[in-house]
């Protein structure tokens, strides 16, 4: 960790604090690969047993989008800029394998989306 906050202020937002970045930063890093305990990825990975639903990036973000709002809520951060940055922390872990692509096509949840949080 020690590595990361030497080039923190470098990227960090002008209107967080750092230990609320940091914290961010941390839960992003948990979260990233939660769903990856799914049984439908663990079937791809130790079977080869690939589905629509292995796929683990848009689980973890959404996880990780709950955890960041539910930390910001004890923040002294406008109720706006909790949203913005949960949001934030959710494309992050939602592209982590590829590029960030359009963040339209990301706040919508489509039934195929739905299908596969609910399966």
């Amino acid at each position: 960790m020690e590595n990361y906050t030497q080039i923190l202020p470098s990227y960090m937002p002008k209107n967080i604090d750092s230990s609320i970045f940091e914290k961010l930063l941390t839960i992003a890093c948990l979260c990233h690969d939660l769903g990856k305990s799914t049984p439908f990825f663990q079937d791809w990975l130790l079977h080869g047993k690939k589905s629509d639903y292995s796929k683990h990036a848009l689980l973890s973000a959404i996880q990780a989008f709950f955890v960041a709002k539910h930390f910001l809520k004890a923040t002294s951060l406008e109720k706006n800029d909790q949203e913005v940055y949960s949001f934030l922390v959710y494309m992050a872990i939602r592209r982590h394998h590829g590029n960030l692509g359009n963040f339209k096509f990301d706040t919508q949840l489509t039934s195929a989306h739905y299908d596969y949080l609910t399966h």
